[in-house]
């Protein structure tokens, strides 16, 4: 089990959507840090949930085939403070995990 930084970028549009970016936070095989943005795609299932999908990659823009993430979140607040939590799993169906977004 392995721990990885993802952090995630929501900005409000005009229309009230929002543009999501989610930034992941790994060491490559050779031991070099590497950053990946990723487009987002948001589709609201409840008004306590969320299902996420990664569906593009913005940078870098030569990165090698991604699989993307796919993440249900439940809406919560815990000690004041927003937050989402639930599964996710990678589109090549090899890795899964929970995962936990605080608002800063």
């Amino acid at each position: 089990s392995t721990t990885t930084k993802i952090t995630l970028y929501f900005t409000q549009k005009k229309d009230s959507s929002y543009k999501i970016y989610s930034y992941t936070q790994f060491k490559e095989y050779d031991g070099a840090w590497l950053t990946v943005v990723c487009h987002v795609a948001c589709t609201r299932i409840s008004a306590d949930s969320i299902y996420l999908e990664e569906t593009k990659v913005a940078q870098p823009k030569d990165y090698r085939s991604p699989a993307f993430q796919k993440m249900s979140l439940a809406i919560r607040t815990r000690d004041g403070k927003r937050i989402l939590e639930g599964v996710w799993k990678d589109t090549a169906g090899s890795e899964y995990g929970t995962i936990y977004f605080a608002k800063k």
